[in-house]
């Protein structure tokens, strides 16, 4: 699975001043984990995270590929980061999305 986290968050300042916006917690857990969970009771277990903005806020053990100009790019620059990844099955999706 890819999931697009590059963003800013801008809209949720100052809850992304420190950290990417997957990474802001809802009911004391990131948004990126209720993902990632959702995923794993589905039976995916590779991740791929395209990352920008505060990456090292991304939690370790998962692949990162990182979008050096996610400041001025958008969703379809990210994604295309990871395009060696694009050439066999795969579900993209949003880093900050509830599962």
């Amino acid at each position: 699975m890819l999931l697009l986290v590059a963003g800013m968050g801008t809209r949720l300042k100052p809850l992304t001043l420190d950290r990417p916006k997957c990474m802001v917690a809802l009911h004391d857990r990131p948004l990126l984990n209720w993902q990632m969970e959702a995923a794993q009771q589905a039976g995916i277990d590779e991740f791929f995270l395209v990352g920008g903005y505060r990456a090292d806020r991304l939690p370790g053990g998962v692949s990162v590929i990182i979008n050096p100009d996610f400041e001025t790019t958008n969703m379809v620059e990210s994604l295309w980061c990871a395009r060696e990844y694009l050439d066999k099955d795969v579900i993209v999706s949003y880093g900050d999305i509830v599962c």
